[in-house]
């Protein structure tokens, strides 16, 4: 994560260190570590499954306990207090969840649900797969699409519905999924933009002015 660092024991036992800002470590209360420190909630029934199902993003972390339940901590919202100690996002029970992953400012889960639309996964139902991401966007990270940019809530990025994402990767300004080698690329979507369309950020900006300068020296020749 940023300036920290989480682990998963064999027995399913997580570890956190480093930097403790907004709680980003889970172990209830504002102080850092210099060598890992077990995070006491997950023991027992809440023991960790898989590294899979662990994630240090930005200023939060997450994991996911052995009865399937998803917990964060740390600064997952902008507005209220961030949460010291691990925190049930029960908006997102229910759902199977295969690969998460926290980035700066956005947040990403892969999952299987109900056929039903935005239902959650239930024991013995035909399931579909989903990904669902919330947090802040800046460069369309959470894959919306649209004019949608940012959900302070969970919402399912529907161009993926359907599609086995086995990881996710949240970054810095951007999102990366890994697709079931089974899937077919020919139903996958695909965003061909317009050729006058503006490059987004500095690096897009700086890239369109050295394409209008060779436009221009072109012309002189």
């Amino acid at each position: 994560g940023n300036k920290h660092t989480l682990a998963v024991g064999d027995d399913g036992s997580l570890w956190a260190w480093g930097y403790n800002g907004y709680g980003r470590l889970g172990l209830n209360d504002p102080h850092d570590r210099k060598r890992p420190c077990k995070v006491e909630f997950f023991q027992g029934p809440h023991a960790i499954k898989s590294p899979d199902l662990v994630t240090a993003g930005g200023a939060s972390s997450a994991a996911v306990d052995g009865i399937g339940q998803l917990y964060t901590w740390g600064q997952i919202k902008k507005v209220g207090e961030s949460q010291v100690r691990p925190h049930a996002e029960h908006n997102l029970g229910g759902w199977r969840v295969r690969s998460l992953s926290f980035g700066n400012e956005s947040f990403a889960i892969a999952c299987d649900g109900n056929k039903e639309p935005r239902r959650p996964w239930v024991e013995g139902c035909e399931s579909i797969p989903h990904v669902i991401t919330w947090g802040t966007s800046k460069y369309g990270e959470l894959g919306y699409g649209g004019s949608k940019k940012s959900s302070a809530n969970p919402d399912i990025v529907t161009s993926l519905t359907g599609f086995t994402v086995k990881k996710v990767a949240a970054g810095v300004g951007h999102t990366c999924f890994l697709l079931d080698k089974d899937v077919d690329e020919s139903s996958f979507p695909v965003y061909d933009p317009p050729a006058d369309e503006p490059l987004s950020g500095k690096r897009g900006a700086g890239a369109a002015k050295g394409a209008a300068a060779a436009k221009k020296a072109k012309k002189k020749k």
